[in-house]
């Protein structure tokens, strides 16, 4: 069976798989409208319905419609020529942050298109078949509901991934003032060589990348310290032992001189002999 009744170009469909196809877009066009409750419009209104006054959109359901783009398509889009023209001349540095810079600007303008097409699919009828370009980046179409639902996956995902990696940026740009990849609060007009933590430029990967060098060389420096003091630790030791030796050696001459002396001045013995040092007292 030849027919461009599932899409908008002529296919050919074996005849069984054709009828399952139809009736399964016959229950979902039913269960389609018997789920809309509210703001049903006539047959030829396609994104608005008749208010007393003036037209209501019906997927923000305002008058006139507030929806605005996430960013000016126009601006971006001449932006993101500039940047594919400077990048032929930068270095690698510059290229880095030129690519970035493109990359963030595409994603920009990608989730503006969904969002105006998503806008528009929530406006339209429930029994109209929708053409979505944003998705695949070529015309595909679907039933509304299954256009929705793609549309809203795909706006959640950017959203998501846009908000993901500002935060991350921002983790990072608190962690790396603070203290806890070993930095200072704020560099010291005394240090000559300014932690990497103030040099706030580059991707995150080379922002790890200074992270993790700073990190080897307060390793480094610990353990050349820890070094340092156990050699003193050691000399203290040596020092300690050495002065408690003399204190022994000292004590037990004080003590031999003591009982030389005692048996001098003895009264208990008949002339006793007198020590050298007596005889000079």
């Amino acid at each position: 069976v030849e027919s461009n009744m599932l899409q908008s170009v002529e296919q050919r469909f074996d005849a069984g798989d054709y009828l399952r196809a139809l009736e399964c877009q016959v229950d979902r066009l039913l269960r389609s409208q018997a789920m809309t409750k509210r703001y049903r419009i006539p047959a030829n209104a396609a994104n608005y319905s008749e208010g007393p006054d003036d037209e209501v959109c019906r997927a923000c359901h305002s008058s006139p419609c507030e929806w605005s783009p996430y960013c000016d398509a126009d601006a971006s889009a001449k932006r993101r020529k500039t940047l594919f023209r400077e990048i032929k001349s930068a270095d690698d540095h510059t290229k880095k942050k030129i690519s970035e810079e493109i990359q963030a600007i595409s994603a920009k303008l990608k989730l503006t298109l969904v969002d105006k097409e998503l806008h528009e699919a929530h406006a339209v009828n429930g029994n109209e078949t929708i053409t979505v370009r944003s998705i695949h980046g070529f015309p595909a179409s679907f039933n509304r509901a299954d256009a929705i639902a793609a549309l809203e996956h795909e706006h959640n995902r950017h959203v998501g991934s846009m908000v993901a990696k500002n935060v991350v940026d921002d983790i990072l740009a608190w962690m790396l003032d603070g203290w806890y990849f070993g930095q200072y609060s704020q560099p010291s007009s005394s240090i000559s060589n300014v932690p990497p933590s103030f040099v706030k430029r580059g991707s995150l990967l080379e922002k790890a990348n200074d992270i993790q060098m700073h990190s080897n060389s307060v390793a480094l420096n610990s353990l050349a310290l820890q070094e340092e003091k156990r050699v003193k630790l050691a000399n203290m030791q040596t020092t300690t032992k050495y002065a408690l030796f003399c204190i022994t050696f000292s004590y037990f001459r004080a003590l031999h001189l003591v009982r030389q002396q005692k048996e001098a001045f003895s009264l208990s013995r008949s002339k006793p002999q007198l020590s050298n040092e007596r005889k000079r007292m």
